[in-house]
Parts: structure tokens; sequence; C-alpha cells
């Protein structure tokens, strides 16, 4: 007999979102790990929305199309911005049972420095933390040394620590993962946000 108290999850929900689009890589990899702990939930761009920051839609429609996707419990297809993702996920489509955890990747590029303000896999995040829902925005460097599947393996043990271990209120985490061999990455370490840029010309 129930008295009303809904049973605690079995297992914490995390939203998968990406910049790259629904179709990419990196988000399938990054799918793959988060089921093998946590209900999935992908919500991401139909297209490519690389460098668009942290916009979101203002005069304009945002269709929203379920979809399926391997390993997810339940996929959305969003014809706006990464920021759009994560605030449609949150705020509507999971606004009663919100995620535990937000990831946002993994993306093809890494995203340091002052690449981060371009970033739409780093603005998703940021929405996230708006929010109320910690975040980590996550990238590989360009090359073929790291896959995809094995730079997520990698991210596993991250996430999991999040979910016991909570980022601090306001906060996110951004992990890039650089393009050498797995065996030649000895662990993770915290650093400061540098201040380095692509240096950019035109004709």
């Amino acid at each position: 007999m129930s008295d009303g108290v809904a049973a605690p999850r079995a297992r914490p929900r995390v939203l998968l979102t990406n910049d790259d689009g629904w179709d990419a890589d990196g988000l399938a990899a990054v799918a793959e790990v988060i089921s093998g702990f946590a209900e999935l939930l992908v919500v991401a761009p139909r297209r490519q929305q690389s460098a668009v920051g942290h916009a979101i839609t203002l005069h304009d429609h945002v269709e929203v199309e379920e979809a399926q996707m391997p390993f997810a419990a339940q996929g959305w297809i969003v014809d706006g911005t990464p920021a759009d993702c994560v605030k449609i996920g949150i705020r509507a489509l999971y606004a009663d049972d919100p995620p535990a955890l937000v990831v946002s990747g993994m993306n093809n590029g890494p995203n340091v420095g002052v690449n981060v303000l371009y970033s739409g896999t780093v603005g998703a995040a940021l929405e996230s933390t708006i929010n109320g829902v910690q975040a980590v925005a996550v990238s590989k460097e360009f090359g073929e040394n790291l896959t995809y599947r094995a730079a997520a393996a990698l991210l596993r043990p991250i996430l999991e620590r999040l979910m016991s271990r909570p980022l601090p209120e306001w906060h996110i985490l951004n992990v890039n993962f650089p393009d050498v061999r797995p065996d030649a990455i000895a662990g993770t370490k915290l650093t400061r946000h540098g201040v380095s840029g692509f240096d950019e010309r035109y004709a």
C-alpha cells in the first residue's frame, strides 16, 4: 500500500546534449557510456551548431521532435541551439523530474582559453547551471590517437564521481582530452582557465 511518497529513482537521470548535432560520433560515444550508470535522456540539436556560444532562440519557434537513439531512454531532436536544448529539457520536457546532471559533448575539437566564449558545447553547460542543474562540457582535441569511445570511457569515472559529489552551485566542469593514446593518459588534472585563442586572419 502506497503512503503517497514516490519511491527513490533506481538510477539517476542524465541529460545529454552537444553542439555538433544529433548524428555526431562524439554524442553517440558518450551516450553509450552514460547508459551504463544512469537513465539517459538525449536532447540535441538537429544540425551542427558549433561556435553559437550561449545563444538562445527568442524571435522564432523552436521545433522539438521525439526520436530514438541507441542506449537512450528518450531522445529529442531540437531545431535550435545547444542552450535551447538544455533549457527545453530542464524547463519543459523534464520539468517534473529534472536530471541530476547535464553532459554537453563530446565536442570535436578542444574548448580551451577564450574559445569557451564561442563554444556551443560550453554554452549548453552554462545554461544548465543557470537552471539549477550541474553540468559538464566535454571536448576532444582533433586527431585520431584517442577515439571518441576511448575518451568517453575515460570520462565515465568523472561523471560517476559527480553523481555522489556534485559541483558547487554556479560552477561547471569543462573537460578536454588531448589527442594521445589512452595508455599515455595518466589521470586528470584540475587547471586554471587560460586565455589562449586562435590567431584568426581575414583576406
